[in-house]
């Protein structure tokens, strides 16, 4: 069997890489975009990671606390919000819908936005009890299997349109 001290450690280093992931992608979305201050979103980016290693390095390394995927999921989702926000503020292009970076930030978005109240509640699912638990996976196993569609049309479609 695992040690729980490595698990934890191996899903604290998952949330600090998805969030460096999305934030270097968002980063190069938004470059492009009509954003007055494109150094404030880098700077943002940065000042965000620094704040998820900190919460990292203060869970306790005993148990999973899900402070740090909460923390990322809420941010994943903003960039998400922004980037639809940017879309219709400045449309550049008539079909968003056959662009594969609107079906990839749309999965994100609905996995990370679906996910988060998961995340924040899961210390309580876990202390009422085990069935309770069980449908708390459940739901989120349907939310990776909406997203894993979503990323698959994404995926399909035949151009990249710079979105």
């Amino acid at each position: 069997m695992l040690n729980a001290i490595a698990n934890t450690g191996v899903y604290q280093i998952n949330s600090f890489l998805s969030l460096l992931i999305a934030s270097l992608y968002f980063g190069k979305k938004f470059a492009g975009c009509r954003i007055k201050n494109i150094p404030v979103i880098y700077a943002g980016a940065g000042v965000t990671l620094l704040a998820l290693l900190a919460i990292i390095f203060t869970e306790n390394r005993t148990i999973f606390n899900s402070r740090s995927y909460s923390y990322t999921a809420f941010v994943i989702t903003a960039y998400a919000i922004t980037y639809y926000y940017n879309k219709l503020a400045h449309p550049a292009i008539a079909g968003i819908t056959a662009s594969r970076t609107f079906w990839f930030v749309t999965g994100l978005f609905f996995y990370y936005s679906g996910c988060f109240i998961i995340f924040c509640t899961y210390k309580l699912f876990v202390q009422i009890g085990k069935g309770n638990f069980q449908i708390l996976w459940s739901i989120h196993n349907f939310i990776i299997l909406v997203m894993c569609i979503i990323l698959s049309i994404g995926f399909r479609c035949k151009s990249y349109q710079k979105t």
